[in-house]
């Protein structure tokens, strides 16, 4: 082995690709074994090596579809770069085409620029290329499947459950979730699994029958769950005790990462060649907890084959385990395609690679963005170095699992750049230009509910201790709040016990009722009706004789505190008989109304004489308009500015922790990066970072910032910057990856310690 290798690195590149192409190579004759293998094929398949030249035949024998596993498959690569396939409607710039073999998921990529035959595996076995190769959502989006979690319980039969799972991953590629065989019993087809080649949990197999997992595609586990908090492959338990069947043999000839998460392989009692697979060769992190116990007791397992050097999957020659991480040289930071310093994958390669770029890899370690593995998607905003500031990307693209596609399926709503299944609590869904996005909630999201007499309160009568908890998180109330002395005190004919005042808290966040407002009882300790300031519009839309607001007969209401209130669409309003209520005859009723024949009655209530005797009345900074109670939060508009709700009789401009600006009558505050000025200074003179007097961090053209860019996502690059001593940011270096601490190619931080130098640096003997 020593001595062909070191003929091999003799070799020049050119010949050293044939030779690696030829040695991967699989005619015709071998045989894939198990339900679902390859058929067979016309032709025949070999490289012919001659001194600075290569060669690849093949006859094709090909289903009209266009491929089915086990066929060959014609790939066209463009000029531009090398690549392993091409997106239907790609354009083809080579005269000729390269072979690809799918079953041995092996080809000889040919490079445009050099001619030069580089070969290459990034398209998975039993796969047609161009269902694999650059693949983007809308070359996937039939093929991604929904996991389970339903761990060691079974929810039915054998029969049902086998039904299931088929039903679960049959046609699926990308499992989004956790991969689940658990309680399969023997001679079940399972051929469908062979589809599957990434899962974005865990894979779980246990307490099943069949001798053989045919997850020959699977590439990689990402692990974003684990089995018990610890492995993202558990296979377990897989024999029958009272039989001699079980699980022989590990089809996962081609899962070569395992991103997060540990290996648990025990308890399989006919189970060969687990323990010859070098398991931290597959595992990402080294610290992985790995338990594989030897030959899982079977005594019958032949050795692997001759050429796998002891690590297979099997016995037969293209069952070899692949190594792709402990083979690297030591300068590779990553996975590799051979033992040379030139033989590095990208680093955003996940389980090796056909080449050195980033659209080389055999998966990607974060997204796949239209066949190139990149750290983030394209981003919803760029930095733009002219304006200094973030702009709408027309090239945006959303994460969905792990690929970067323009659009979500239909089905899934837009958060910020990813496609989720539903909003977190703090977001809502809306529809904007067709598609349906997560939107941040003002205080909290909105919530209609049930009002009394309407739905699932058509019975009731009043709000009471027996329905008042369906109000809780409520914006709008579709119809009517209704509060009558049977709700307040109790009901005792119907078992009603009387309801705390406290729970009247919960209408704080009723925004819109739909209907009316009906107070005919309130509790003696609660002088006001605050629990609704936030009540924005009384809809009207269903009225009490004629009534959209009625007051009656609360001796112990001083003020209504309504200052959120500013429309009452239709219906009349009556207050009448509130023996302590002031301030009602400061309000303008009328501008609340929204058509000419609504009418106001207010009698009986306390003697606006007598409320200003007691100082009831509107604080100095409300305007002539009114107000709904006392203090500066009450007022119907400012006499001078507002801040946010209150009315204050300046704007801190000059003094104060927090500084502001005048925007007309309203009172702002000054961006966060706004240093705080000295007292009888400006500390900003308008809205946002580029009107800071100064800047409290630094200073990014007219913005002040928290810090200078540092890997903004620009128009065609990530974008950095460093700090002057005066706190001004200014462009790194254009080859700094990683930042810098200056503007010289020497101050870029994480300056290349390696030099990968190119496999070909001129025009190379032709590939045909």
């Amino acid at each position: 082995m020593k001595k062909t290798l070191f003929v091999f690195r003799k070799l020049p590149p050119v010949r050293r690709a044939c030779l690696r192409a030829r040695a991967r190579w699989t005619g015709p004759q071998a045989g894939g074994g198990g339900a679902g293998g390859p058929r067979q094929r016309a032709g025949s398949g070999h490289l012919r090596g001659r001194s600075g030249q290569c060669q690849l035949t093949e006859q094709m024998a090909r289903d009209p579809d266009g491929g089915r596993p086990g066929h060959p498959v014609h790939l066209h690569f463009t000029a531009r770069r090398a690549a392993v396939g091409a997106l239907p409607g790609a354009p083809h710039f080579a005269r000729r085409p390269c072979l690809f073999d799918a079953r041995a998921a092996t080809a000889a990529s040919c490079t445009a620029q050099t001619l030069a035959c580089v070969p290459s595996s990034s398209a998975l076995p039993n796969q047609p290329s161009s269902q694999w190769a650059f693949q983007s959502l809308y070359a996937a989006a039939n093929t991604v499947c929904a996991g389970t979690e339903n761990k060691l319980s079974t929810l039915s039969d054998l029969e049902q459950q086998y039904r299931t799972l088929r039903k679960y991953y049959e046609n699926c590629e990308v499992v989004m979730g956790n991969l689940e065989i658990t309680s399969i019993d023997r001679n079940r087809d399972l051929s469908f699994l062979r589809s599957i080649r990434e899962v974005t949990g865990y894979v779980l197999v246990a307490l099943n029958q069949f001798d053989y997992l045919p997850l020959e595609n699977l590439r990689i586990v990402r692990g974003n769950k684990l089995y018990e908090d610890r492995y993202a492959l558990a296979i377990f338990l897989n024999y029958r005790r009272d039989g001699n069947f079980g699980l022989r043999q590990l089809g996962l000839r081609n899962l070569t990462e395992i991103l997060n998460g540990g290996v648990y392989v025990d308890q399989n009692k006919f189970l060969c060649h687990a323990d010859t697979i070098h398991w931290q060769d597959i595992v990402k992190n080294a610290r992985s907890e790995l338990l594989v116990v030897p030959t899982n007791s079977s005594s019958g397992c032949g050795r692997c084959h001759r050429s796998c050097n002891g690590r297979c999957w099997g016995p037969r020659s293209d069952e070899c385990q692949i190594l792709t991480k402990t083979v690297c040289a030591e300068q590779c930071d990553g996975r590799c395609f051979g033992p040379y310093v030139s033989d590095c994958c990208h680093r955003e390669c996940a389980g090796g690679c056909s080449g050195p770029k980033d659209t080389d890899c055999f998966a990607c370690t974060n997204f796949n963005d239209s066949g190139a593995c990149v750290t983030q998607c394209p981003q919803p905003f760029v930095y733009n170095p002219t304006t200094f500031q973030l702009e709408h990307n027309p090239r945006a693209k959303y994460t969905y699992g792990a690929f970067c596609v323009k659009k979500c399926p239909h089905n899934f709503v837009v958060d910020h750049s990813s496609c989720v299944r539903a909003c977190p609590s703090n977001k809502m869904e809306v529809e904007e230009n067709r598609i349906k996005r997560c939107m941040p909630c003002n205080d909290i999201c909105p919530k209609a509910c049930d009002g009394i007499g309407t739905a699932s309160l058509q019975s009731a009568q009043t709000v009471d201790s027996s329905n008042i908890d369906k109000f809780v998180n409520c914006t709008k109330i579709n119809g009517n709040l209704v509060f009558l002395i049977t709700g307040i005190k109790g009901d005792v004919y119907h078992g009603i016990e009387a309801l705390d005042p406290e729970k009247l808290n919960v209408f704080r966040t009723v925004r819109e009722i739909t209907g009316f407002l009906n107070i005919q009882s309130w509790p003696e300790n609660m002088t006001d009706l605050s629990v609704f300031s936030n009540l924005a519009t009384i809809g009207g839309r269903s009225l009490y004789s004629g009534i959209s607001l009625l007051i009656l007969k609360q001796q112990w209401i001083s003020s209504l505190q309504l200052q959120s209130l500013s429309e009452i669409s239709a219906g009349n309003v009556y207050i009448t008989n509130n023996s302590q209520l002031c301030y009602y005859n400061t309000v303008n009723w009328t501008s609340l109304f929204r058509t000419g024949n609504q009418k106001v009655l207010i009698r009986n209530n306390r003697e606006p004489r007598e409320c200003t005797l007691e100082r009831m009345v509107c604080d100095p900074l409300c305007s002539d308009g009114g107000c709904w109670g006392p203090g500066p939060d009450q007022c119907l508009s400012c006499r001078f500015f507002s801040r946010g709700r209150i009315c204050v009789e300046s704007c801190n401009l000059y003094e104060g922790d927090v500084r502001e600006f005048a925007n007309g009558s309203v009172c702002l505050e000054c961006d966060a990066q706004c240093e705080r000025a000295e007292d009888d200074m400006l500390t900003c003179h308008g809205p946002g970072p580029d009107h800071c007097v100064k800047c409290s961090h630094f200073k990014d053209g007219p913005n002040c910032v928290e810090k200078c860019p540092d890997g903004l996502q620009g128009a065609n690059s990530f974008i950095f910057k460093y700090a002057e001593a005066n706190k001004e940011c200014h462009p790194c270096h254009t080859n700094c990856t990683q930042g810098c601490i200056g503007p010289r190619i020497q101050d870029c931080v994480g300056m290349m310690d390696r030099y990968i130098p190119p496999i070909i640096t001129s025009l190379s003997p032709s590939c045909w």
